[in-house]
């Protein structure tokens, strides 16, 4: 089995795309991008239908092999996309792995995204499968690697940042890649096709506040409505970029709007689906048990209407509508 690190995916990927990805690691946001570059290079391939398993116990592994097994019943091109979250089913996974691979396809291709803080990549069991599939290598990045994804993202998004701005952006969000991520592009967003200036970049940096955007959310989905005000205004006080406050409020307010279409799932798998930490669990319930689908969705209208004004400088009290999010829920 081929064995590669994150970086070197893309360049993979342009030479030949496999029908079996295992990706490793520790760092959601490129286990993350690793699962979409696959899909997307599967799609012009016409792997266009997608199944999505999280795997929480062996039962669910019957699902997956009913679909390799019935090729009548889902004879399109297809990729199977499985989410394991648990550390101590490496025995399992390797057992299951010679099922799959004795039932799959040149119609279908299996991604296996497993959250694992050590794994033995050189294992024997792995090595037997070396002409099947891939392992992505999904680590922490060191210093010198995160400089390069930062350029990639930079690229990628058609923007050009001063050298010395890209080290003051690794000094700040080394180990810290998903914040690292929301400041790219909080950067695209504000500077579209642009150069980008180290004074530009300091001006949405701040490191000394003693509240996050984080504590801000928080207090607003538990209904603090007084701590909420105090933790804007102190965000506000330390020039916290509103692009900020509002993509980081979007991504939990969405979170929550899905909860309440899906009644049936269970809440637990779903937060854990969508990245939240454990300890936020009980917040999201509660604040989904008890806000209105109305409340959500003008808050939303009003995020949109704060980024709409920033983006095309429309003059409005920015202050003021931040203030009405903190306000509205409950």
């Amino acid at each position: 089995m081929l064995y590669i690190n994150y970086q070197h995916l893309i360049s993979n990927l342009n030479t030949q795309l496999n029908l079996f990805y295992l990706i490793l690691g520790k760092e959601n946001i490129l286990i993350e991008e690793s699962t979409k570059l696959i899909i997307q290079t599967a799609y012009k391939k016409e792997y266009t239908k997608k199944f999505f398993f999280i795997l929480e116990k062996e039962s669910d592994w019957l699902k997956i092999f009913f679909i390799l097994k019935n090729k009548l019943l889902f004879n399109n091109k297809k990729v199977i996309i499985i989410i394991i979250k648990k550390n101590n089913v490496y025995n399992q996974l390797i057992n299951n792995l010679k099922k799959i691979f004795n039932l799959i396809s040149s119609d279908t291709i299996i991604i296996i995204n497993y959250y694992s803080w050590s794994i033995q990549y050189n294992s024997y069991k792995l090595n037997n499968f070396n002409t099947l599939g891939t392992i992505v290598n999904c680590s922490s990045l060191n210093n010198n690697q995160l400089k390069k994804w930062i350029n990639f993202k930079i690229k990628s998004n058609k923007i050009t940042i001063e050298n010395q701005a890209k080290l003051i952006l690794c000094k700040y969000y080394l180990n810290n890649l998903l914040e690292l991520k929301q400041i790219i592009d909080i950067i695209c967003l504000l500077w579209p096709n642009s150069y980008v200036t180290t004074l530009q970049i300091k001006k949405i940096i701040n490191n000394s506040t003693n509240f996050s955007i984080l504590n801000w959310i928080d207090a607003i989905l538990s209904n603090q409505k007084k701590e909420s005000l105090k933790i804007l205004n102190n965000l506000i006080k330390n020039k916290f970029h509103p692009l900020m406050l509002i993509k980081a409020l979007t991504n939990n307010l969405l979170i929550l709007i899905n909860m309440k279409r899906q009644n049936k799932i269970s809440f637990n798998a779903f937060l854990q689906k969508n990245k939240v930490y454990k300890n936020r669990y009980c917040l999201f319930i509660n604040a989904c048990k008890k806000c209105t689908n109305t409340q959500l969705y003008k808050m939303i209208h009003i995020i949109l209407l704060i980024e709409t004004s920033i983006k095309k400088n429309i003059n409005i009290s920015i202050d003021n509508k931040l203030e009405d999010l903190s306000l509205i829920l409950f």
